[in-house]
């Protein structure tokens, strides 16, 4: 995936690729929420579609990205968030457990806080299968439908995870 130099991080290319992958992205409007959103490099590419973004992480925005009127930065934690309204799409790409992530993840699906999920597990580097399917096992009887993983060039050692609320 080729980007212009202004993306603040390669993880946009990571973004890139699965919307390639999924066949559809956010379009003009949409609501997003993007958690573990710093420096930005989801909440760029989401920009750059016409999304507007709500970009949650406890560290600082890229500076050029907080002048863009569609992004709200909320300096917190992920785990503490929920929006004020039902979003359109849910992206994560935090550093964080996967159990926990995928717990936090599946409380958005359960209060149907969200349609379309998309997210990135960092797995460990022993029994990443199994990993894989306790997240997903989780997000199942949390509510979410039709999930879908796949490694993706840009991802190292994670999986792109994708499904929508039931």
């Amino acid at each position: 995936m080729k980007l212009p130099a202004e993306a603040p991080s390669r993880a946009a290319r990571k973004l890139a690729e699965a919307f390639a992958w999924l066949g559809m992205a956010p379009g003009s409007g949409e609501l997003c929420v993007d958690l573990g959103a710093a420096p930005g490099g989801w909440t760029w590419l989401l920009l750059e579609r016409k999304a507007r973004v709500i970009a949650v992480d406890p560290a600082r925005m890229d500076g050029q990205l907080m002048k863009n009127p569609r992004l709200r930065h909320v300096q917190g934690s992920a785990f503490d968030f929920a929006p004020d309204e039902p979003v359109d799409w849910l992206f994560c790409d935090m550093v964080w457990r996967p159990l926990e992530v995928a717990q936090m993840l599946g409380r958005w699906a359960r209060r149907r806080l969200t349609r379309t999920l998309v997210a990135n597990f960092k797995l460990p580097m022993k029994r990443k299968l199994d990993m894989l399917e306790r997240v997903r096992d989780l997000l199942g009887a949390s509510g979410y439908a039709g999930i879908r993983t796949r490694q993706l060039y840009h991802d190292r050692d994670e999986i792109t995870l994708t499904a929508h609320v039931r």
